[in-house]
């Protein structure tokens, strides 16, 4: 045991109630250039150690004499090495009596230790600054985004108003423009030559031409203007509500609709008509004669997918995306009327219900268009 105690890599001391030291290893001579021999039966106070730490440790000692509990210290002390911490526990040692006989003192050098945790603690501090710093700039990045996305919103809604004024108040001029040169031409036809009656037929024509993209637009205004007013919707009633709208084309192309069940959502009936209405209606456009339009749905965890599919011409996938923004049209109009606007108004009523629309398609085989709408209930 006194072999272990010699050798342990710190200071092991043993103080009597009168604070001599009574043992102490040779682990001290690191850190004390008296002989152990010389410091044994003498108090530190003796020895010369300086005053304050002999107050603190003559103070710590006595504590354990009254108490019998643990004491501990940490202090710095400047010896042979130079300043170095120590850290310091005083421990009880009970007689026979069960009364403290002796206390019981083990110091280990944390030099070391100390100067890598206060590396640790300038590095946690660098770091929290680092952090609190680029927590900082991504809250002002973000309320930069947060303030570019409202003034977004607030050009996008003065945009759609401005398209929704403008698209109305244009009707009537230009409805005056077509009226006088109709009149003109009813008036005056016996004196006009063909040249003249084919520039009256070119000013109506792209008269019209302007009032159905002004409607268009309207109505595209009128989608992103106005909220959905949401209600229990049977979709079987929207198909036989849209076959009623498109009755006279659906007899001329000799059109034949299948529908499965559908389902009851929560949703805008009109809106639901307007969309149902334009997809039948581009799929009927863009079919040869005798048209086929399928409409189906089927119901997952969060949603329903409906599906419109026809055996039109088919697009190629690279405008998959084109063909829902507005005013887009990938056949000239001498081949086949309409604005382009139809699957751009579509687009937005499926979102206005936090749903999406995409095509699949091939050419000359068709398209199917696609669109989800959240089960609500």
């Amino acid at each position: 045991m006194r072999s272990l105690a010699e050798n342990v890599p710190c200071v092991l001391m043993r103080f009597d109630r009168q604070l001599k030291i009574v043992y102490l290893n040779r682990q001290s001579d690191r850190y004390n250039p008296n002989p152990v021999e010389n410091m044994l039966g003498r108090t530190n106070r003796e020895m010369g150690m300086p005053g304050h730490l002999c107050d603190l440790w003559d103070a710590a000692i006595e504590r354990v004499f009254i108490t019998g509990k643990q004491e501990e210290l940490e202090f710095d002390f400047e010896g042979p090495s130079g300043m170095r911490t120590f850290s310091l526990k005083f421990a009880p040692e009970f007689g026979p009596d069960n009364n403290v006989r002796y206390v019981l003192g083990v110091s280990s050098d944390i030099t070391e230790r100390k100067r890598l945790e206060g590396k640790l603690k300038k590095y946690n501090e660098t770091l929290e600054e680092s952090v609190f710093k680029s927590t900082k700039e991504l809250r002002m990045q973000q309320e930069h985004l947060q303030k570019l996305n409202e003034n977004l919103l607030k050009s996008n809604k003065e945009l759609e108003s401005f398209a929704y004024i403008t698209s109305h108040d244009l009707q009537e001029p230009l409805r005056m423009v077509t009226s006088y040169t109709q009149l003109l031409e009813q008036k005056y036809k016996n004196q006009l030559d063909e040249s003249a009656k084919d520039y009256i037929s070119f000013a109506v024509e792209g008269a019209k031409r302007m009032y159905d993209l002004i409607n268009g637009l309207l109505e595209y205004s009128r989608i992103s203007k106005k909220e959905p007013s949401f209600s229990k919707v049977d979709t079987n009633k929207v198909l036989d509500t849209v076959k009623a709208n498109l009755n006279l084309v659906i007899k001329e192309r000799h059109c034949k609709i299948e529908t499965g069940k559908l389902p009851v959502i929560l949703a805008d009936f009109n809106q639901m008509i307007q969309l149902f209405q334009n997809l039948i209606a581009n799929g009927i456009k863009f079919s040869n004669d005798e048209p086929h339009i399928c409409i189906s749905s089927k119901t997952e965890k969060t949603r329903y997918v409906f599906s419109v599919k026809d055996e039109g011409i088919g697009i190629e996938s690279k405008y998959f995306n084109q063909i829902f923004e507005i005013f887009k049209r990938l056949n000239p109009r001498e081949q086949f009327e309409g604005t382009g606007i139809g699957l751009a108004i579509c687009k937005r009523i499926v979102e206005n219900h936090n749903g999406e629309i995409w095509i699949e398609s091939e050419p000359g085989k068709g398209s199917v268009f696609n669109f989800t709408l959240p089960r609500s209930i």
